[in-house]
């Protein structure tokens, strides 16, 4: 317990602060209109299979970026990561359809972020049919018209940012005039942590002397952990550990899939000052008994870095370990709720003392 005082909240930090403070979705995915208020530092996404988790963190991260990143949720919704279309009108339009509300592209989908200025972010996705749009062809093809234009509006604190058409043209699809993308990263649960990744966030960290917190950190929640280091795996560059009883250095990745993934998000939430880490399923590779750490250590984390994280379970274990540090620090923390409907998904959204009430009282939140 003694270690961990280094990882208590630096309160002198708190009043600059920069988050999303409110998320308003319209029409996306499985949302037809639903609005979460007075969000926290670290906002805990938990729902049945089906009843929006994903659907949200993706609606977070989609708005942080470009259209191009739905290529990226195509991929981590097993969709392939191949787009293969024709000419006709259908195909081309429906490769954005999915984003729509029950596929429904005669609806405008608009995700809008509240919060302090640098955050203050909308997108809005329409699909208009009577507009008429001319796009390259192949070579020796006659150009293409009437094809109905997918259009993207990025709008910051009320003021238009950029207005993006994808163009379809013989060599693929061409994204360009998109605006600069905010802080974040997404680890979804579905791919394995990215070593190249890892080793970038860490070695920026290291030239700036940055790097001990998250040696320090990762030592705390994995004693066997000594030191981490930069090294050469088969000519690329990734993070090694030096391990208790082991004589050489061993790439993160060999030590343990838990070791991996925190040291991912702890150096993703040190390298993205103001900006937002979006987890899903936040238990996965972790151990019941290091779970209870592993927020501490994450919630002191984001704090120290301006960074708000989303993170999605389904495990109790996962939720109860949070407990401990949810009854210090209640006003750091909100749990969201999906809920599946007759008519779509919904969101309900408390607070952290309500959440720590629900925990103590054990409730099933899942």
């Amino acid at each position: 317990m003694q270690a961990l005082q280094r990882f208590e909240i630096n309160e002198e930090s708190a009043s600059d602060y920069r988050m999303i403070e409110s998320i308003t979705l319209e029409n996306f995915r499985c949302y037809e209109y639903v609005t979460l208020r007075d969000l926290k530092t670290v906002n805990v996404v938990v729902g049945r299979n089906g009843s929006g988790k994903t659907a949200l963190l993706e609606a977070i991260y989609f708005t942080l970026g470009s259209p191009a990143l739905s290529f990226k949720l195509r991929l981590w919704r097993g969709l392939g990561s191949q787009l293969h279309y024709s000419e006709s009108t259908a195909t081309r339009s429906g490769i954005w359809r999915d984003l729509f509300y029950n596929f429904d592209q005669d609806r405008t989908v608009k995700i809008t972020f509240q919060g302090t200025a640098d955050l203050a972010r909308s997108v809005k996705i329409s699909c208009r049919k009577q507009e008429t749009q001319f796009v390259s062809a192949k070579k020796g093809q006659p150009l293409i018209s009437h094809i109905p234009p997918i259009t993207f509006e990025y709008f910051h604190a009320g003021q238009r940012l950029a207005t993006v058409k994808p163009d379809f043209g013989g060599d693929g699809i061409q994204v360009t005039g998109t605006p600069e993308p905010l802080n974040g990263s997404f680890f979804p649960s579905v791919l394995p942590i990215d070593p190249q990744e890892t080793a970038a966030h860490f070695s920026n960290l290291s030239k700036r002397g940055k790097e001990k917190p998250v040696v320090e950190a990762l030592r705390v929640l994995f004693p066997m952990v000594e030191s981490l280091s930069l090294e050469l795996n088969a000519n690329a560059p990734m993070v090694y550990a030096a391990v208790k009883g082991i004589a050489e250095k061993v790439p993160v990745g060999l030590v343990s899939t838990g070791v991996s993934k925190m040291l991912a998000c702890l150096v993703a939430i040190a390298n993205q000052q103001n900006g937002v880490i979006i987890i899903d399923e936040i238990e996965n590779g972790l151990y019941y008994e290091r779970m209870g750490q592993a927020w501490r250590v994450l919630l002191s984390f984001c704090r120290d870095n301006n960074v708000q994280l989303f993170a999605s379970t389904h495990s109790s274990e996962c939720l109860g370990a949070l407990e401990n540090v949810l009854s210090e620090q209640p006003e750091e923390f909100s749990l969201i709720r999906s809920v599946q409907t007759d008519t779509g998904c919904n969101l309900r959204h408390f607070q952290g003392k309500q959440f720590l009430s629900a925990l103590e009282e054990d409730v099933e939140v899942r």
